[in-house]
C-alpha cells in the first residue's frame, strides 16, 4: 500500500513538474520580436503597433492581434506626435499585454507623423461655382460667382478624395449665400470649409434715356435696353420692351430711371 501512494505521489509530482515546465516554455514559444522605429508614419486617424514597430515571430494569428493594438489617435494631416515610453508602455498594457513578460525595451520617445495630401483652394473654389452656377435658372454667361476672402491649400488624409457641396439656405441671388464645402477622403469627411459668395446675375433692364411728360405713351426712341445687376433692380423691373406700347405714365420720369411693370 505504502509503495501504491509513493508510486502516485511519484507521478503527481512528475505532472506537476512537466506543467511547470511547459508554461515556462510558452512565452518562449509564442513570444514575438517586436524592433522599433524612432520615425513612423500613419496615413489614418489612428495608431496602431504595427505602425511603429516591426513585429515577428511563429504565431501569424498573434502577429496581426499586436499589430492592431490600438496606440492612440494620430495627429492631424501633415502634423507630427511624439509617444513617449510612458505612454508607449501605458497603451500596451492597456491591451492585456505586458511587454516585460514579452520581453520587449521600450523606447524614450517614437516620433509619428500624419501622412497627407494637398487640396489647392483653386479646386475648392471651382467646384463651388460650378455647383452654384447649376444651381440657378440663368444663363451661365450672365452669371458671376464671387467667393468672399482667399481660401488657402487644405491639408487632407491620404486617398482618393471628393468635394462635395452643399447650400443650407438655398442660392440667394441678393444678398450673400453661405456655402459648405465637405472633402471627403477615402469615403470618409475629412474637413469642411464654409465660405461665404456672392452671386450676382445680369439681366437686361429698360432704361429711360430722355425726360418723359405725364400722361404719354413711353416710345421706344424714349428708352434704353441695357443689362444690369438683377440684385440693384427695383422689384418688378420690365425685363423687355413688348409691354410699351401700354406703358403710360402718370407722373414725369426723369433719364436713367428704370421703367417697372
Amino acid at each position: 500500500m505504502a509503495l501504491e501512494v509513493n508510486g502516485y505521489k511519484s507521478k503527481l509530482f512528475s505532472g506537476i513538474v512537466s506543467i511547470l515546465f511547459f508554461l515556462t516554455l510558452c512565452p518562449a514559444v509564442f513570444a514575438a520580436t517586436l524592433v522599433w522605429q524612432e520615425q513612423a508614419t500613419v496615413a489614418g486617424p489612428a495608431i496602431q503597433l504595427g505602425d511603429l514597430a516591426l513585429l515577428s515571430g511563429d504565431d501569424p494569428d498573434r502577429l496581426d492581434v499586436l499589430r492592431a493594438v490600438n496606440m492612440g489617435r494620430a495627429a492631424a494631416p501633415g502634423q507630427t506626435s511624439y509617444l513617449t515610453g510612458d505612454i508607449l508602455r501605458a497603451r500596451i498594457m492597456a491591451a492585456g499585454i505586458d511587454p516585460m513578460v514579452e520581453g520587449w525595451t521600450i523606447p524614450e520617445r517614437v516620433t509619428v507623423t500624419t501622412l497627407s495630401q494637398i487640396v489647392p483652394g483653386e479646386a475648392i473654389t471651382q467646384k463651388v461655382t460650378q455647383v452654384l452656377m447649376g444651381q440657378v435658372p440663368y444663363p451661365p454667361a450672365d452669371v458671376t460667382v464671387k467667393i468672399r476672402g482667399s481660401l488657402a491649400e487644405v491639408p487632407i488624409p491620404v486617398g482618393a478624395y471628393e468635394i462635395k457641396v452643399k447650400l443650407p439656405n438655398g442660392v440667394r441671388l441678393v444678398g450673400p449665400t453661405q456655402v459648405a464645402a465637405e472633402i471627403w477622403a477615402s469615403g470618409r469627411l475629412a474637413k469642411t470649409i464654409y465660405l461665404v459668395c456672392d452671386v450676382q446675375v445680369q439681366v437686361q433692364a429698360i432704361i429711360v434715356t430722355s425726360p418723359v411728360a405725364p400722361h404719354k405713351f413711353i416710345t421706344p426712341a424714349d428708352i434704353t435696353v441695357e443689362k444690369r445687376s438683377l440684385a440693384s433692380l427695383p422689384v418688378r423691373a420690365l425685363k423687355d420692351d413688348s409691354a410699351l406700347k401700354l406703358y403710360w405714365t402718370r407722373r414725369t420720369i426723369s433719364p436713367g430711371t428704370v421703367l417697372t411693370e
